[in-house]
């Protein structure tokens, strides 16, 4: 039983770990994948990096702010107390933030 725990717990931290990495080096695996289908100069791989370095910078001083908040609220809703109302109001939320990008 505490292999399984432990095992479990492993893959959790790696899990987070594994996504913590793709996010912070995301211009890397964004190049890689546009010249899956076009070559790229030096120019433009420099271009492309400095405007997925732009976005990731929006994306974290305006739209995480936003996601976390998100998240705060859903995590006060209480499952046995959950109306269609609230996940319509959820869901509208959700929407605006989408709608947003």
């Amino acid at each position: 039983m505490v292999r399984w725990i432990a095992i479990i717990i492993t893959a959790l931290v790696l899990t987070g770990c594994g996504a913590k990495f793709v996010y912070n080096n995301i211009d890397w695996f964004v190049i890689d994948y546009v010249e899956d289908y076009v070559e790229l100069n030096s120019t433009q791989k420099a271009l492309l990096s400095d405007k997925i370095a732009s976005f990731s910078t929006w994306q974290q001083q305006e739209e995480m702010p936003r996601y976390l908040h998100q998240l705060e609220q859903l995590s006060l809703l209480q499952p046995d107390q959950f109306s269609p109302r609230q996940l319509d109001c959820t869901e509208r939320r959700c929407s605006s933030i989408i709608s947003a990008w």
